[in-house]
C-alpha cells in the first residue's frame, strides 16, 4: 500500500505467507497424516530473493516455521 514501508527482511515476507487453511487462504500446506497416499501435500521449502545482494535464502520447511536463524544464504559470484 502507498505510504506504508514494505517488508523487512526475508522474516517479513514469510510472516505474510503464514496462511493456512482456516485462514481462507491455504499458501503455507501441512499434510495429514490420516490423507490417503498420493492426496498429501506439504509446504518443503520457502524461498526469499535478495537481487541487490545476489542472495538467495532457504529454509527448509513452511513460511510459518521461518525464524531468522533457519535461513541458510547462497550468494551468487560477482562476475
Amino acid at each position: 500500500m502507498l505510504g506504508h514501508p514494505g517488508p523487512d527482511g526475508p522474516d517479513d515476507v514469510a510472516g505474510l505467507l503464514t496462511a493456512h487453511r482456516d485462514d481462507g487462504a491455504e499458501v503455507c500446506c501441512h499434510a495429514s497424516a490420516r490423507g490417503a497416499l498420493g492426496s498429501r501435500w506439504a509446504t518443503l521449502s520457502t524461498v526469499a530473493l535478495d537481487p541487490a545482494e545476489r542472495r538467495l535464502l532457504v529454509h527448509e520447511g513452511g513460511p510459518c516455521t521461518a525464524r531468522p536463524s533457519a535461513w541458510t544464504p547462497v550468494t551468487a559470484p560477482m562476475l
